[in-house]
């Protein structure tokens, strides 16, 4: 039997910044006459972590894909859902986004229906938004 999975791309803002971090070392000067480095993260060279009990039921892993750069906020992860995994209630003080990667899912905020999504889909919770999201019962 093949279980499939729902993977989500999560950002804590509106947008998803084009900063990341870790490993490329290639000096510049920035317009403000300060040395900036470009930093390119590498597959695999942030290690997958389960995602917590207290957000998460069901299987869960979490893979960082990058942290903010000040004076960036923005910050991403790859959330993957086994069958019947989802994110406990909760909101996000600037928003969340969610980027649909593959699988089906669902996503519900507080009051509304539950809705279904697939690949290719974007969701956007507003500012202090109670909301979830998570894999379908059957399919991830």
């Amino acid at each position: 039997m093949t279980i499939s999975r729902r993977t989500f791309l999560a950002s804590t803002a509106a947008t998803l910044a084009a900063s990341s971090f870790s490993r490329g070392d290639v000096a510049a000067e920035s317009p403000q006459g300060k040395e900036s480095h470009m930093e390119i993260a590498r597959i695999g060279s942030q290690p997958s972590t389960k995602g917590k009990a207290e957000y998460f039921t069901g299987t869960v892993r979490v893979d960082p894909l990058f942290q903010p750069h000040a004076p960036a906020r923005t910050s991403a992860g790859s959330v993957t859902f086994e069958p019947g995994a989802r994110s406990a209630w909760h909101t996000h003080p600037l928003g969340q986004t969610l980027i649909i990667t593959a699988g089906c899912g669902w996503v519900q905020q507080e009051g509304g229906p539950v809705e279904e999504v697939r690949p290719g889909d974007v969701i956007w919770f507003p500012p202090g938004v109670k909301h979830w999201h998570g894999a379908t019962p059957t399919m991830g």
